[in-house]
């Protein structure tokens, strides 16, 4: 039997060394039915399911094998290797560790222990691993990969930039520089924070130099065409993408990248349309649905939208936002409403604004309603909105006083789902008193021109430059209501305008908001960007004429229009940018809107 079980397995060798798996594997099973104890046999099934990425069926007969010989390192080896794939990420860090301690000089053995490390995100143990790696061999390639990633994963680009350099001074095979140089563009592209307007000449000297190795490398391609997306130019990013398509019609990246590019165009259908195949083929990736939610609701259908927009905390922009740990749970209709809710603050004052501006319908319904928010906010929303009770998010409180929570931005989601659920919006805020002096001429006009902390701020602001001309309206009296520190600007610009521009006299903008609702109640109208004190003059329902870039750094909800009203502040007028970040138009669009109506 010993020479039939020897010329099986010769024949299954040389059909294994030719490439023939299948008839390979069928030698290889006859000699098993031989002898089910054959090490060799097993061993070589499992190599060839492995092969075929039949992973389950790798580890049983790797299994099997080290159940005749526990200590042969190439069986544990492979099954390590089988577990990594099987992403059974303890159970092969085990196994390698196990291997290692057969043969610890063996490189690949640190490295694909340094992978598993990485895979259960211990990093620092990871770094070690991999290092100890390329110490024992320097040619070896792939801890340089591993190492480089991990890096750019901590945001420390310039080791990782380091390592990839370092590598490019070892080898010089064509399939390993290509994917050095593929790594150094995606690092060079996340060294740059997705900021627009940057110099990306290092993705694109990268990427080109992997492509001119492998035309069709869609991750090079990929990077290179982010690289003209945040350099602005747009056709480029376009075509590339489609490139991307071509060659890799379901690598999601580029769907969600198009996406991304069709919403910096405005182009909300097209984002859209992007956004849902990305889903399609990644329905675990909700790093773009708060982006998709926004696009949505661009075009006021409000029910999807506000189910992508629960997502929010997902999207890769919320990496800093954090839900406060509140043990009640989450409110939700089939709870009812005869119950005690507490509604929380989240995002910025503007949001805050705005979606308290639903408020007056979820006190109508619910037995006891609490609003946890900022402190600036609590005696204006007091004041204005009837039964509800306002806590300070600030101070520290008891669970004990409400049965369910909700975030205030969660809101939409059960109130406003169409047009008609609008139709109860009214301006929220009301001021019983105020004690700020009687204009001096005909009208007063409050102005604010920037808006800061968001990643589309720059686009949105305006230079107050641009007002030299409304400041010579002598029926109208202009203050700075500009809630930033812009101290020099404006001294700079009262030193060359003939007219001073200063601030309301004993008003602290940033920290007394009811103090700058007060002086907004006297004025007869409001100039602002897209910022907080929009919001405030529009929950006041003072006329509001609002200027906005045309694309990029226009907010979805101030396009949320019906019957030629905006249905969140009904009291705004317009005035849009019809070249992106040309804000001449505009300007003088409103300058002559005031003259009509003010002079």
């Amino acid at each position: 039997m010993s020479n039939q079980i020897n010329n099986l397995l010769k024949v299954g060798f040389d059909h294994f060394n030719k490439n023939n798996l299948n008839e390979a594997k069928l030698a290889f099973i006859k000699v098993i039915d031989l002898d089910k104890k054959n090490f060799q046999g097993l061993h070589s099934i499992g190599v060839i399911y492995a092969i075929q990425k039949n992973y389950e069926d790798a580890k049983n007969y790797f299994i099997k094998c080290l159940n005749i010989k526990p200590n042969d390192l190439s069986a544990n080896q492979n099954l390590a290797n089988t577990l990594l794939e099987l992403s059974l990420f303890e159970n092969a860090l085990d196994r390698y560790e196990f291997c290692i301690r057969i043969n610890p000089k063996l490189s690949k053995l640190w490295c694909f222990k340094g992978i598993a490390l990485k895979e259960l995100k211990r990093q620092d143990e990871a770094i070690v691993s991999l290092e100890k790696s390329i110490k024992l061999d320097n040619n070896f390639e792939i801890p340089y990969f591993h190492l480089g990633s991990i890096y750019k994963s901590l945001k420390l680009f310039e080791k990782s930039i380091e390592i990839y350099e370092s590598a490019l001074s070892i080898f010089n095979n064509k399939e390993i520089l290509e994917v050095i140089y593929t790594n150094l563009s995606g690092t060079y592209l996340d060294i740059k924070n997705n900021v627009f307007g940057e110099d990306y000449s290092r993705v694109r000297e990268t990427a080109n130099k992997a492509l001119s190795i492998n035309p069709k490398n869609y991750i090079a391609l990929n990077n290179l065409a982010m690289s003209y997306l945040f350099e602005l130019k747009h056709k480029e990013t376009e075509n590339l993408l489609n490139e991307v398509i071509k060659i890799k019609p379901n690598f999601a990246d580029a769907y969600k990248n198009l996406g991304s590019l069709y919403a910096h165009l405005g182009n909300h259908e097209k984002s859209e349309e992007h956004l849902k195949f990305n889903l399609a083929l990644e329905p675990n990736d909700k790093s773009k649905n708060l982006l998709l939610a926004e696009c949505l609701l661009f075009q006021n259908k409000f029910k999807e939208a506000w189910y992508y927009y629960e997502d929010r905390w997902d999207d890769e922009s919320a990496a800093d936002k954090t839900k406060p740990n509140f043990k009640k749970p989450l409110w939700k209709p089939v709870f009812g409403y005869d119950c005690e809710i507490l509604i929380w603050a989240e995002q910025g004052i503007g949001d805050m604004v705005l979606f308290s501006s639903i408020l007056p319908d979820v006190v109508k319904k619910f037995k006891n309603v609490y609003l946890a928010i900022d402190g600036r906010l609590c005696k204006v929303i007091k004041n204005s909105i009837p039964g509800i009770n306002v806590i300070n998010f600030s101070n520290s409180f008891t669970e004990n006083f409400f049965d369910y929570q909700l975030p205030l931005g969660s809101l939409g989601k059960y109130f406003r789902n169409n047009e008609s659920d609008f139709l109860t919006q009214k301006p929220i805020f009301s001021i019983q008193e105020n004690d700020f002096p009687p204009k001096k001429r005909k009208y007063r006009c409050g102005i604010s021109w920037k808006s800061k902390g968001g990643l589309k701020s720059d686009k949105k602001n305006i230079s107050l430059n641009f007002f030299n001309e409304f400041l010579k309206l002598n029926q109208i009296e202009f203050y700075d209501i500009q809630y930033t520190n812009e101290e020099d600007e404006s001294i700079t610009f009262n030193k060359k305008s003939l007219t001073k521009f200063k601030k309301p006299e004993n008003l602290d903008i940033f920290n007394d908001i009811y103090g700058l609702l007060k002086f907004m109640d006297t004025c007869d109208f409001i100039i602002s960007t897209s910022n907080t004190n929009a919001h405030l003059a529009g929950a006041l329902g003072k006329p509001l004429f609002l200027l906005l870039p045309k694309e990029y750094g226009r907010l979805w909800y101030w396009d949320n229009d019906f019957n030629g009203k905006n249905l969140w502040y009904p009291c705004i007028k317009k005035f849009s940018q019809k070249i992106q970040g040309k804000w001449d138009e505009p300007i003088n669009d409103l300058l002559e809107e005031i003259k009509k109506n003010y002079i």
